[in-house]
């Protein structure tokens, strides 16, 4: 079986898929479905017993709310008692088993599909996060059970044995299995994200070489960008003439700019640097802020422009 702190030690998802699939993560995973299901059991056995414990439940709740209520008529004591019932142990019983029903179909989709991608990024995050609610309601349900000894356990209570048993089951479920499938999903995630950025930091590496080499398309390695440039071409094709001669002058501003910024002096840019910074200095700030988002630049939406271009520049010299 795998060790855990090795799960991020391989190059791709489909090899640690394949290498493992069998001997760790089968285990962790289809132990989280089965262990779950036994979780269901145990609901619905916890159910059916209130159900069929009503008029005994009932009769005690009657019991306490004579004495907090002695001169209401006992129709209205009666039903007090009923909807105390309704709104308690019934529901207390149905919503957990109805919560993990919703686990069970989720999990069980996620890895029907994660088997058919061979890769477990595609589980939801759902069966843990219900799973994990679960139990933190039953360790609030254990502690105020051991917290007042004044109340005796009844052991002798078939509703008290499932509840208890159930409380202590789905900790362990939790612990043992939980866990680990949510570790597995996120570690999966992890590698679908090295390779988004690995295929985006090979089109940015592409597009600071057509800046270099005065390609067009520079300005098009972002799909976005192109179809907004598309758009423009086609809400301005009346005044091509009056439209070159702006960008021409926009351009000369800007490389005159680029080419004075004292911050830009700062970081000893290449000649191709300084090309790139001039290319990314043309674009909107929308456009800018797709690419810090794809190189995970942090705070990018509160830099200045020429601060966030030089923090996109040096991220992409660090990737090379």
């Amino acid at each position: 079986m795998l060790k855990k702190q090795d799960y991020l030690s391989f190059k791709t998802k489909e090899e640690l898929f394949n290498k493992h699939e069998k001997d760790t993560f089968r285990i962790w995973l289809f132990g989280f479905l089965i262990s779950t299901i036994v979780l269901l059991a145990l609901a619905i056995a916890s159910l059916i017993v209130v159900i069929l414990s009503k008029d005994e439940i009932i009769e005690s709740f009657l019991v306490n709310v004579k004495n907090q209520f002695p001169k209401e008529p006992f129709e209205r004591q009666n039903q007090i008692a009923m909807s105390a019932y309704a709104s308690g142990p019934l529901l207390l019983s149905i919503l957990p088993a109805v919560g993990i029903i919703i686990a069970i179909v989720l999990l069980s989709w996620g890895l029907k599909q994660s088997y058919e991608k061979k890769s477990f990024h595609l589980l939801s995050p759902w069966p843990t996060t219900i799973v994990c609610a679960i139990v933190i309601i039953n360790v609030i349900f254990l502690v105020t059970l051991i917290s007042r000894p004044e109340q005796r356990i009844d052991l002798s209570s078939a509703s008290t044995i499932l509840n208890l048993v159930y409380s202590v089951l789905s900790i362990l479920v939790w612990v043992i299995f939980g866990r680990e499938a949510s570790y597995i999903r996120r570690v999966f995630i992890t590698y679908v994200r090295k390779e988004q950025q690995a295929k985006f930091f090979e089109s940015f590496t592409k597009m600071q070489k057509d800046a270099a080499s005065g390609n067009n398309d520079f300005l098009n390695i972002f799909g976005s960008f192109k179809q907004n440039e598309n758009s423009n071409n086609s809400q301005t094709s009346t005044s091509t003439e009056e439209n070159a001669t702006v960008v021409e002058e926009k351009e000369k501003s800007e490389k005159t700019q680029s080419a004075t910024n004292p911050k830009l002096a700062k970081h000893n840019f290449t000649k191709n640097e300084e090309e790139q910074f001039k290319k990314l200095l043309s674009l909107p700030n929308e456009s800018l802020f797709n690419i810090a988002n794809r190189l995970n630049i942090y705070g990018y939406e509160d830099m200045e422009k020429d601060d966030l271009i030089i923090q996109i520049i040096k991220v992409t010299r660090t990737t090379k």
